[in-house]
């Protein structure tokens, strides 16, 4: 019976498999009716304000994710008022935990940061890959492209450095947004000065 509960109801882990799922239906919903929607009604397309849009986005998504996280734990907290126990966080993996059958958060409740992520990867990341390859000259595409995919394995680094920061998930999470936000106005600031040479360059 245990087996059957885990293989078809599936793990809060599993929820990942909605990003790629999503980015393959976001990606055309985002270039034939988010983009030229922000057209019509006024809003700038242009490279810069997509990075930034993205990144605020996913920014958002750790807040979002924060807020689920503090549910998870206030739950927890009344739990162990109302039946005078002490469990903490890290014990909430043990099936046989009270809590989980009683208390537990939807999974389902991972889908808006999940989707709030993946509409900010789109605009971030798909519209970095484009800019790159757009300003970058015939011999050094491929290079450009690729110093744009080492940035992740930076970012991936700097994960591991800062995630030892704190073991509270809740401040994580907001670490996390506040250092994307950090990056929103580097990004900007780096997109204001470069912005006429690029130009004069595509030109």
């Amino acid at each position: 019976k245990q087996w059957y509960q885990r293989r078809v109801r599936g793990k809060p882990d599993q929820m990942q498999i909605f990003n790629p799922l999503l980015i393959l239906v976001l990606i055309p919903t985002f270039e034939m009716v988010v983009y030229p929607l922000m057209k019509k009604i006024g809003i700038p397309t242009t490279p810069m304000v997509r990075i930034v849009s993205g990144m605020v986005l996913t920014a958002l998504s750790f807040v979002i994710a924060a807020i689920v996280q503090t549910q998870i734990e206030a739950r927890l907290d009344t739990y162990n008022t109302i039946h005078s126990t002490n469990y903490t966080f890290n014990e909430l993996h043990l099936e046989a935990n009270e809590f989980l059958r009683e208390n537990q958060v939807h999974r389902l409740a991972l889908i808006p940061q999940i989707f709030v992520l993946t509409c900010g990867e789109i605009m971030c990341s798909i519209t970095g890959l484009e800019f790159a390859y757009a300003y970058a000259p015939v011999s050094m595409k491929s290079v450009c492209q690729s110093l744009l995919l080492l940035s992740n394995s930076v970012g991936n680094f700097l994960v591991i450095i800062f995630k030892k920061a704190t073991s509270n998930y809740v401040e994580m999470f907001i670490m996390w947004a506040g250092l994307q936000m950090v990056g929103v106005v580097l990004i900007v600031v780096i997109c204001l000065v470069m912005q006429g040479p690029l130009e004069e360059f595509k030109a």
